[in-house]
């Protein structure tokens, strides 16, 4: 059978307004083999948050900071670090994407992510692989990792996502998203 585990579901208290739209802010951060602060980081940045948006639209989401990361500087501050960045203390979505990274890079970055996840989001993670294998296959092997992480009082949503796959896993859990959010923060939200 399926265990679930570190789950929360709440509805909200009766009587409660439900938000007529409710667009999470969502911050892109990239993880990338390239370990130069130049014009090639820049662009891989702007096309993985380019795929994001085309994927997840601005309708529906509300693009704020992100930051771009080589995986040298990465391993040296670990994945608290990039969290606590001042880049996304608004967030409340946190996309992690790792391009070019190892194998072995990307399971200490998923332990590392695990290991200050609140609340687990398995299913999500699940849903995410999904995807990602239906539009490129060998992305299958990349542990990708959901949860709700606490900063500074605040819970944001946290994904660890490869490039390869991104649109199919991002497609695959575009409604989940908005309702992932609200249900981290307590927020009413409908059926």
């Amino acid at each position: 059978g399926v265990k679930v585990r570190d789950s929360i579901h709440m509805n909200g208290l009766p009587g409660e307004k439900v938000e007529a739209i409710f667009e999470p802010k969502l911050a892109p951060v990239l993880i990338t083999n390239i370990d130069d602060d130049g014009s090639d980081m820049t662009k891989s940045y702007t096309r993985v948050g380019a795929d994001i948006l085309d994927v997840l639209g601005c309708k529906d989401f509300c693009p704020c900071n992100g930051t771009t990361i080589s995986t040298k500087k990465s391993a040296s501050i670990g994945i608290s670090g990039i969290l606590k960045s001042s880049e996304l203390e608004h967030a409340d979505i946190v996309l992690i994407v790792c391009s070019g990274t190892r194998f072995q890079e990307n399971l200490t970055f998923a332990a590392e992510l695990r290991s200050i996840i609140d609340k687990n989001a398995d299913a999500m993670a699940l849903q995410a692989r999904k995807g990602a294998a239906e539009t490129h296959p060998t992305s299958a092997l990349f542990e990708f990792t959901a949860g709700y992480v606490n900063h500074d009082g605040m819970e944001f949503m946290v994904l660890l996502l490869p490039v390869n796959g991104l649109k199919g896993a991002l497609s695959e859990i575009k409604g989940l998203l908005p309702h992932g959010v609200k249900v981290a923060k307590g927020q009413q939200h409908s059926q």
